[in-house]
């Protein structure tokens, strides 16, 4: 997945937990499992 796609799916309250460490984002690895994981489960 492009990292714009992933930035613009957090901007929509799409996409999964992020945190703030000074000007950079952090993702935490279990956050990004349950996001794509929930994203697998969805029907198209």
């Amino acid at each position: 997945m492009p990292l714009q796609t992933l930035y613009n799916q957090i901007s929509l309250g799409a996409g999964p937990r992020m945190l703030k460490r000074g000007s950079r984002n952090a993702f935490r690895a279990q956050d990004l499992d349950e996001w794509m994981a929930s994203r697998l489960d969805q029907p198209r």
